[in-house]
Order: C-alpha cells, then structure tokens, then sequence
C-alpha cells in the first residue's frame, strides 16, 4: 500500500470536482457473456457464483483506480482488494456474508469459499470489515437490470459493490446482468470498460489455458508414438545386429516384440528377475550394447519409460560392466 502524492497525482482535478458533490456514487449495469465461465465450472464440476467472484476480483485488481481507498482524509493505493460475498445455505432463506482472501488458484478459491460458507455460523465476521474489501450480492432467481445498495452515507467509501443476477440464453450463448456501484471520485466509465475488458479476458482465458493443456496432452501422445515406432525398429535392430555381430539368433526376443510390440516387450523383459537369458548371452559376448537395458537408457526414449524402469537398467548393466 502506498500513500498518493496528491500535488503530482493525475487525477486530482477529478477527485477534487467530485469531492464537492453531495453524493458521488453512481451505478452502472452492463451484459456479460459468460458462456465459456458457465462451460468451464461445468466441467471442472465447480461452483459458477464462487469462480464468478474470484474473477471479479481479479479484474478489480488489475485496474489501478478501483484499490483507491481514504484513510483519515488522505488518498491511499491498496495493494489488493478482498472479495465479501453473499452466500445461502442449502435449504436457508437468510444470507450470510463470507470474507476471505482470493489466492491465486480459482479451483482453489472454489473449494475454499464452499467449505469456509458452510462452516460459518454468524451473519458476519465484524472483525473482516475493512475497506480493502468488494462487496458482491447475487440474486440468482430474477434477471438483473440494475441494482443499488444500502449504505450509511460517507463521501469517503470507496469499496467497490458489484452484483448480478441469473444467465439468460440468447441464440445459445449466456448472458449475465452485471451490476457495479462505485465512487466518482476514483472511477469513471472508463474504468467500467477497463474492468470489462479484463472479466472477458479472464473469461477467455479459461478455456484457453484448458484448450492448451489438452493440445499439450495430444502433441505428447503424438510424440509418444512417434517414439514407439521409432523404438520398435529399434527392438528389430538389436535382432538383426545381434545374429550379423555376435552370431546370436534370438528367435523369443523377436516373436514377442512382433507380438506385444518393442515398448511392451521391454517392459516385460526388464523386469524379469536378474534377467533374461538374451543379457546372459550378450554379457558373455562383450555387447551389452544391444541389450534391451541399454536401449531403454537411451535418452530420446527417456518418456516411454517409467523412473523406475530406467534405474533398474542402470544398475543391471553398472552389475555387469
């Protein structure tokens, strides 16, 4: 938190016009698409209202004039504001107000706001009243169209009160009814869009990161099999090289890497009990080279084996060097 330098702030001329104003709140209703939000919590099986408050604050956050606050007559820039949400109880008709910090991990925020809700048992926590809070309500059973809040009047609040209704559907997309109440003397409608603009990318980005994962996911998967066609000729080549190098027929070793495949069989064959009798021959012959255990250290097939696997070719061949 820092304290504002008033003589050099940008925005004294405004801050001091609306400070003369009697009542210096206004409010401001807006839609918001919240399809991906509603796609997303569905499929992470996680509450919508919670994952709704966690972005709000986080939009709040990241625009500077909303963490303007006035503490005894001086202009202070908070670090962070805190979400206060309203919340019901299953089978409950009277609210009750939960408070905590938003972290950085919206699953995270989800479970947590879900278990502190239903572990609450006062109205309110008094002692979390601060001004480095927003203040959220829902109304989830009506549309919203706008929307203004009680308050005991003081030109100096400067907590910001967002609210919000049910979705509609409208050509198969949801839109939400979204509701802010704030001081002038800190935002203008400029500030509205700015606010705006990082909800919707926010938004976005959930299902972008998701989108990325499983991109990642199936490149991966693709560079697996790549991996293990590369490895299954590999398997064919120690057969080849080992009967053309050492005059070593292993008829079993290439049935079973026809049969299984190379991955499969080397798996199979690794984990056998100090050994099979194919490392026998080729320790004999000075070729451990051509051994299965030698293959899978390899570090281009690092990912189709396990950290297990790998240790215990390493230390089969140190066994035998």
């Amino acid at each position: 938190m820092k304290k504002i330098d008033m003589e050099n702030w940008e925005r004294r001329e405004l801050y001091e016009f609306f400070s003369g104003m009697s009542y210096p709140f206004y409010s401001v209703t807006f839609q918001v698409d919240v399809t991906e939000l509603y796609q997303y919590v569905k499929r992470e099986e996680l509450s919508f209202y919670y994952a709704l408050v966690w972005l709000c604050t986080k939009a709040f956050n990241r625009v500077e004039n909303f963490r303007y606050t006035i503490r005894e007559k001086e202009v202070w820039l908070l670090d962070k504001r805190m979400p206060s949400f309203t919340d019901l109880k299953k089978g409950a008709t009277q609210f009750h107000i939960v408070t905590m910090p938003c972290g950085e991990d919206l699953p995270a925020f989800c479970h947590e706001a879900k278990a502190k809700s239903a572990a609450q048992t006062s109205f309110v926590d008094a002692t979390s009243e601060t001004d480095e809070l927003i203040y959220f309500s829902c109304l989830p059973w009506i549309e919203l169209t706008g929307l203004t809040n009680e308050r005991d009047f003081d030109p100096d609040d400067s907590v910001p009160r967002i609210a919000w209704g049910k979705y509609t559907e409208e050509q198969g997309r949801k839109k939400l009814g979204i509701s802010l109440e704030l001081n002038h003397r800190f935002t203008d409608g400029y500030h509205v869009g700015q606010f705006y603009k990082e909800l919707m990318e926010g938004i976005n980005r959930l299902n972008a990161e998701k989108t990325a994962e499983t991109d990642a996911v199936v490149r991966n998967s693709q560079d697996a099999k790549e991996l293990e066609k590369q490895f299954q000729q590999d398997m064919i080549s120690i057969y080849t090289r080992a009967k053309k190098e050492c005059g070593y027929t292993a008829n079993r070793f290439l049935q079973m890497v026809t049969e299984r495949g190379g991955v499969a069989a080397a798996k199979a064959l690794i984990s056998k009990p100090g050994g099979t009798d194919g490392f026998a021959v080729l320790w004999e012959r000075r070729r451990l080279d051509l051994s299965v255990e030698a293959y899978v250290l390899k570090p281009e097939y690092q990912m189709l084996f396990t950290d297990d696997e790998r240790k215990m070719c390493r230390e089969r061949l140190k066994q035998f060097e």
